[in-house]
C-alpha cells in the first residue's frame, strides 16, 4: 500500500514538479475500511461454512504475488487470484512432478466454496468501489495528445488489506505451524488469512467517479454469477473449467472494454477558450474549501474573465486576501464560490491547471502587462 503511494507521488512530481497529495493516503484512508468489510466478510463467510485447504490458501497467496508484480493493482481482483489459484488447484498440479510438502498432487478444494468466497469478496470490491466514487481525491495525469495538445485525466489505484477469517481442515494444520489457528471442532479450524483487493482505473473521456460506478455495477453482476455457479459447480461438478474461464472473460472483458471505450471517446479535459479548466485540487486547501471540483471550468475571478493560468492569478490579485470565482460545471450550471486567503498567498489556492505555463511565459506576459500599464 504505501508502495502504491510512492509511486503515485513520482509520477505527480514528474508530471507537476509537485506531489498533489502526501503518500501516507493510500495506506491511512483505506485501513478503516478494509477492517471493516473484513469483520462482515468474516461473519459472512463462518455462517457459510466456506472451508479452504492451507494448500489451496498457499497457492492463491503465490497467484496473489506474481499478480501484484507483474500488473500493480489492476490484477488484485478476488475473480483473478481466487480462481486462478483454483485452476492450479484442480489441474495444473497434476502435471507437475516436482514434490514439496505444501504442494498437493490433487484437488484439496471444494470449487463451490472457493465461487461462495468470490461471491463475497466481489461485492465487497464492488462497494468500497462505489464508495470512493464519491471521493474528489484522485492522481491527476497530463499528457500530450497526437496533435501537441494538452489533454488532462485522473487515475485511482488503491489497495484495501481485508482480514478474514475462515475454516481450514484441521488435519492440516500441523503442516502449517507458523500461523495461528483456532480449533473449533474435531477436524476443523479457524485461521485468520489476509486478503488483498486492487482498484485502477484511468479516465481520460469523463471523470472518472462515473467510470467507478459502472465498474461497481458490472462487479455487482459478476460476484452474482458468481454465487448462482457456485451451486451449479455442487451438482454438476463436469461445469466448473466452463464456470471458471466464463467468470474470468467476463471480468477481462469489463476492463478492456472500458480502457478501449476511454481511448475512443472525446476528451474531457481539454483546454478551453472561455476558461481554465481545473485539473486538480489540494486537499485541504482553500479551493477545496471553496467546493471547487476537478473538471470544472473556472470562467471569471472577482468578476474578471480568465482564460489562461497566468489570467487567473493576475486576477485573483485585484483582492489578494479574498478570492472569489465563478466556475461551470460538467451541466453546464454556474456558480459562484469565495474563501478568504493568507495574506501575500493568494498563490497557495491549491489548483492545478490543464495547461502548464512555462516561467518564460509567465515573464514574457508580466513584461507586457507592465507595458501596458506604463502606456495607460
Amino acid at each position: 500500500m504505501a508502495w502504491v503511494g510512492f509511486r503515485r507521488m513520482k509520477r505527480e512530481r514528474k508530471m507537476f514538479h509537485t506531489s498533489i497529495r502526501p503518500w501516507t493516503e493510500e495506506w491511512l484512508h483505506p485501513l478503516v475500511p478494509g477492517v471493516l468489510a473484513g469483520i462482515i466478510a468474516s461473519v459472512v463467510v463462518v455462517l457459510l461454512g466456506i472451508v479452504l485447504s492451507t494448500e489451496y490458501l498457499m497457492i492463491t497467496a503465490v497467484v496473489y504475488l506474481i499478480l501484484l508484480v507483474v500488473g500493480g493493482t489492476r490484477f488484485l481482483s478476488p475473480i483473478y487470484s481466487l480462481l486462478i489459484a483454483l485452476l492450479i488447484d484442480h489441474w495444473l498440479l497434476g502435471y507437475i512432478t516436482y514434490e514439496a510438502a505444501w504442494l498437493p498432487t490433487e484437488a484439496t478444494t471444494e470449487p463451490a466454496w472457493v465461487l461462495l468466497l468470490v461471491f463475497v469478496l466481489t461485492i465487497i470490491e464492488a462497494v468500497l468501489l462505489r464508495e470512493r466514487r464519491s471521493s474528489r481525491r484522485y492522481s491527476p495525469l497530463r499528457i500530450k495528445s497526437s496533435r501537441g495538445k494538452w489533454i488532462g485525466g485522473q487515475r485511482f489505484d488503491r489497495l484495501y488489506l481485508i482480514p478474514l477469517f475462515v475454516f481450514v481442515p484441521g488435519e492440516l494444520v500441523s503442516n502449517v505451524n507458523w500461523w495461528p489457528f483456532l480449533p473449533v471442532a474435531d477436524g476443523l479450524s479457524v485461521t485468520l488469512v489476509p486478503f488483498l483487493l486492487g482498484a485502477h482505473a484511468v479516465s481520460y473521456s469523463e471523470r472518472i467517479g462515473h467510470q467507478l460506478a459502472r465498474t461497481s455495477t458490472q462487479l455487482l453482476w459478476i460476484a452474482a454469477l458468481a454465487g448462482a455457479s457456485s451451486f451449479a459447480v455442487f451438482y454438476y461438478p463436469t461445469a466448473l473449467l466452463y464456470v471458471v474461464i466464463g467468470l474470468l472473460m467476463l471480468r477481462i472483458t469489463a476492463q478492456l472494454s472500458k480502457r478501449l471505450q476511454d481511448r475512443k471517446a472525446t476528451p474531457y479535459f481539454t483546454p478551453r477558450a472561455d476558461g481554465v479548466v481545473i485539473l486538480a485540487v489540494r486537499p485541504g486547501s482553500p479551493a477545496e474549501k471553496m467546493g471547487l471540483i476537478p473538471g470544472e471550468i473556472v470562467t471569471k475571478v472577482h468578476q474578471e474573465p480568465v482564460n489562461s493560468e497566468w489570467s487567473f492569478y493576475q486576477k485573483l490579485q485585484i483582492n489578494p486576501a479574498y478570492g472569489k470565482v465563478e466556475v461551470v460545471d460538467e451541466r453546464g450550471e454556474k456558480r459562484i464560490e469565495q474563501a478568504a486567503l493568507y495574506d501575500n498567498e493568494h498563490h497557495e489556492l491549491g489548483i492545478v491547471f490543464l495547461r502548464p505555463e512555462m516561467a518564460v511565459e509567465w515573464q514574457t506576459k508580466g513584461n507586457e502587462a507592465t507595458s501596458n500599464e506604463t502606456n495607460a
